[in-house]
């Protein structure tokens, strides 16, 4: 009898949810044979002793995305990655997940590599119930590659705590160097550009010029550049964000706020909020007919939808596709004059705004450690990456050089 287990939200109007598939399938119409469930695997440890309520390999993978919410990127890539290896397992090595050794995890990363046969695996974009849709787009990146095996490792590791399964295959496999490149500085504004950045929203959110309807849009941008670059908060953070999470704390100085936040493993942590930040919040409420903070509703959002009730949150792609569409009209402004900063400009996204946040905070002398926990990050290895000072030097160094001759 086949497993289905629903761990993505689907169109059920579309699918026909009595159809699953032998062949290679979203987890939600995948059905392997049962001896490839997993309720046997050779790495299972101790049943008795298991920690989750999870029978077999789909369940347990069921229970480890559980830690994020559905919808948002994490999840989204936790699950693929989750789904693409379990696939792997059963359709080319013909043994559950609760089966893989460590060469068996070498080998996988080959095919990463090289994802074949290509008829079964690569394939255009296509929606989960579609019958033309496959896991790989196309073979993977050294870069993708490796977040892939760090993303593994972290699922067959938390279900080595969890007692499900009795050692991480991941752990013995040899360490391999993919030129991983510092996405932190690479992906964030620098200070001239986060100027020309923050001028050009401001400048058109007092262009008379423009209507009254444009000139409120920019005034939003200007609020959500603010809002982002000063707490370094994740796309889903942000437009959960609500009035009720700011929190005033008197402390032997002066007054604080904090905004406390739900982030990734839906780990609790708080930021401070700069006075000049609640004045930027308390005017974006004003300009949405609202009352300022401690005058409204609690579970009003900080940042409100573009179109319709001014009490109802934006969603993570509305927020993303307004941010987006700023960048690249401020790129084409800019074009002419810089063709390459316009370039670079064009690339920006959201994530840009808190890879700028940690940088500027290191460069600034604000202690790892500190933005570390601002930005929720579990270590210091993570925060590292807005740690540049060596490749400053070196370019300072070169300068420094050429201007001696």
């Amino acid at each position: 009898m086949g497993i289905k287990l629903d761990l993505s939200k689907i169109n059920h109007a579309q699918v026909n949810t009595q159809s699953q598939s032998h062949d290679v399938a979203p987890l939600e119409r995948f059905a392997p044979p049962t001896h490839l469930a997993g309720e046997s695997g050779s790495n299972r440890a101790d049943i008795s002793r298991c920690k989750i309520d999870a029978r077999n390999d789909y369940e347990s993978i069921l229970a480890w995305l559980s830690l994020w919410d559905e919808g948002t990127p994490t999840h989204r890539a936790y699950r693929k990655e989750a789904e693409r290896f379990l696939l792997w397992s059963i359709m080319e090595k013909q043994k559950s997940m609760s089966s893989l050794t460590t060469p068996d995890c070498a080998e996988y990363r080959r095919f990463l590599a090289d994802p074949l046969p290509t008829d079964r695996w690569i394939g255009k974009p296509a929606q989960r119930w579609s019958k033309d849709w496959r896991p790989f787009k196309g073979p993977l990146k050294p870069s993708s590659i490796r977040q892939a095996e760090v993303i593994l490792s972290a699922l067959c590791e938390w279900l080595v705590g969890q007692r499900y399964l009795d050692s991480n295959p991941f752990s013995g496999l040899s360490t391999q160097s993919f030129g991983r490149r510092n996405n932190g500085a690479d992906r964030s504004f620098s200070p001239t550009l986060w100027e020309f950045v923050q001028g050009y929203a401001k400048k058109n959110a007092s262009n008379e010029v423009l209507t009254d309807s444009q000139m409120s849009a920019y005034r939003r941008i200007v609020f959500v550049l603010t809002f982002a670059y000063h707490t370094g908060l994740r796309l889903h953070e942000m437009v959960k964000a609500s009035t009720g999470d700011l929190r005033q704390v008197s402390s032997s100085n002066e007054d604080q706020w904090w905004l406390d936040v739900i982030g990734k493993g839906k780990k609790h942590r708080e930021v401070p909020i700069h006075s000049d930040v609640l004045e930027a919040i308390n005017s974006h409420l004003r300009e949405r007919g609202l009352r300022a903070v401690g005058f409204t509703s609690q579970d009003t959002p900080i940042i409100g939808k573009l179109r319709g009730e001014a009490k109802e949150s934006m969603t993570a792609s509305a927020l993303y596709q307004m941010l987006k569409g700023f960048f690249k009209e401020a790129a084409e402004e800019v074009s002419k004059e810089n063709p390459v900063l316009a370039e670079r400009l064009s690339k920006a996204s959201t994530h840009w705004l808190r890879h700028t946040h940690g940088s500027h905070a290191v460069a600034n002398g604000v202690p790892l450690a500190i933005v570390r926990d601002n930005l929720g990050h579990s270590n210091l290895a993570t925060t590292s990456i807005y740690v540049h000072a060596d490749r400053d030097e070196r370019y300072k160094a070169m300068l420094d050089m050429g201007k001696s001759k």
